[in-house]
């Protein structure tokens, strides 16, 4: 029975081999289904136990680089604004970024100008109303609005990579090595831009414009 990738570290072998001690066949295979019943329950286990690490590993890296950025910015308050100023310009460089299509190739070819382009924002008159409603804001010294409705696009569409140089500093700091298709990189993320949207900015919704 080949055991799982995702479970190898844990079970300590890529495949199970093990003598049914016996010639019958009918007894062979009541057998190996048998162990075979074992090894899914065990199975279920482990992928419990790593469900738990990594909630704990995700979770745990970005609010220990949000402490750090508090302690270096001087408050929660400034960390918050600060990565949601970021969260703006990452929206922005994400909104700028063309499709294949856009450049003429194929769906799902690579080219060094395609980087992950914005879902859904694709038609120019919304990508215009978007960069202008953030230069607004971001001249009138509201930075952080405009991270808080890039942040709020984000979840909608579920673009988690908007939050990807964050998370990767985050894990970066933490001595984990995460990769965009690590279950811990969509925890992060996922909890990076739900701390980032629920956070209580002092006089936030006083800065709100229409």
């Amino acid at each position: 029975m080949v055991v799982p990738l995702r479970y190898r570290q844990a079970v300590g072998k890529s495949e199970i081999k093990q003598s049914l001690g016996t010639d019958n066949v009918g007894e062979a295979r009541r057998l190996c289904a048998m162990r075979q019943s074992e090894w899914l329950k065990k199975f279920e286990l482990i992928e419990l136990e790593l469900k738990v690490r990594e909630a704990r590993d995700g979770v745990g890296a970005v609010d220990r680089y949000l402490d750090q950025q508090a302690e270096e910015l001087g408050s929660m308050d400034r960390a918050i604004a600060y990565e949601l100023e970021g969260i703006a310009i990452a929206e922005a460089y994400h909104l700028a970024s063309p499709t294949p299509e856009e450049l003429g190739l194929a769906s799902g070819d690579f080219h060094p100008l395609v980087d992950n382009p914005y879902p859904a924002y694709r038609d120019p008159g919304t990508i215009s109303t978007i960069t202008e409603r953030r230069q607004v804001l971001s001249s009138i010294k509201k930075g952080a609005l405009p991270g808080r409705e890039a942040v709020a696009r984000a979840r909608h569409l579920d673009f988690l990579h908007i939050a990807t140089s964050a998370v990767e500093e985050a894990f970066a700091a933490a001595g984990i090595d995460v990769s965009e298709d690590d279950p811990r990189f969509e925890i992060a993320a996922r909890h990076f831009l739900d701390l980032l949207n629920n956070y209580p900015l002092p006089d936030l919704d006083k800065m709100r414009t229409s």
